[in-house]
């Protein structure tokens, strides 16, 4: 039987959001949410993976959630949404954990939004033409549907185009795959979601805690699935609500579920060390029973 795997939250930044724009216009733009940023490092059988890389850098990625109307700028031109990096980015976050970008064996995307891939400044892969032994995990459905819309060389979709470019060259070279529920080693798997973007995969790793699942942003934030808010940002209403129906259930049978931008997640991890996960499990279970009832059932 494979062994376990130690699974590590990197905190590679921090940002705010409007909750008009993140959960729906009911909410007010003035009301803001606070995002984390995180790459998971996982680690056994071999192999050093990571899950989503966060911003490389961050001047052009903020320049361009102000442009769409994400971040605020005040009339005295300060930007207090703006993404940082207070314990800096992932390859800070390798750094601290005795790696180098040459040791990773595999990254795996919970999509392909700019926050989750590496940006740089749109003009290449960011942060993925870093890592020359890494083979990329996408999913292929996601994958598909970007491509399926790219016209001489322009990608028109939400890809950005260095991004897409630099997977396009990478599975040329054998270094990408795209492909849905797909086994990554024994004891790590993806499991396609669809509910956030057409690229949206959880990722479930074995542990001495039991099964976690890393769940994309298909559910931001532990408080959110326990109150039953749906997101506003999704393929439609409908397959958000089933994706985070299938993650309650995972829980409710004792999965842990994770997601990628509640920064309990990094505080707990500051806290209990290696024992985060524990605290993960009581805050999943939480959001799961949360969510069932305000979404019972159909069946």
């Amino acid at each position: 039987m494979a062994g376990l795997y130690k699974l590590t939250p990197l905190d590679v930044g921090r940002c705010m959001l409007g909750k008009d724009h993140v959960l729906g216009d009911d909410y007010s733009r003035d009301d803001r949410i606070e995002f984390a940023l995180i790459s998971f490092l996982i680690q056994g059988n071999n192999r050093n993976v990571l899950v989503d890389l966060g911003p490389k850098t961050l001047d052009y990625c903020n320049r361009m959630f102000r442009q769409w109307g994400f971040f605020r700028t005040f009339p005295d031109g300060s930007t207090p949404d703006d993404i940082v990096q207070d314990h800096g980015n992932v390859f800070d976050g390798l750094s601290k954990m005795a790696l180098k970008p040459d040791d990773i064996t595999d990254i795996i995307f919970t999509h392909l939004h700019a926050d989750h891939h590496g940006m740089d400044n749109a003009a290449d892969g960011g942060a993925c033409e870093n890592f020359p032994n890494a083979v990329f995990h996408l999913s292929k459905r996601g994958w598909d549907y970007n491509v399926a819309r790219r016209v001489e060389g322009h990608w028109n979709s939400y890809l950005d185009w260095g991004f897409g470019d630099c997977m396009m060259r990478k599975q040329t070279e054998g270094k990408m795959i795209a492909h849905d529920d797909a086994e990554i080693a024994p004891g790590l798997s993806t499991i396609y979601l669809g509910g956030h973007s057409e690229c949206s995969q959880a990722v479930r790793v074995e542990t001495e805690h039991g099964t976690v699942i890393i769940g994309s942003d298909d559910f931001y934030h532990y408080e959110l699935m326990e109150q039953g808010i749906i997101a506003k940002l999704c393929t439609t209403r409908e397959r958000l609500i089933e994706s985070n129906s299938r993650l309650a259930d995972w829980a409710l049978n004792g999965a842990i579920i994770i997601p990628v931008h509640d920064p309990t997640v990094i505080r707990l991890y500051h806290t209990c060390g290696e024992g985060w996960l524990a605290g993960a499990r009581v805050l999943s279970g939480k959001a799961a029973a949360g969510f069932r009832r305000v979404w019972p059932r159909s069946d």
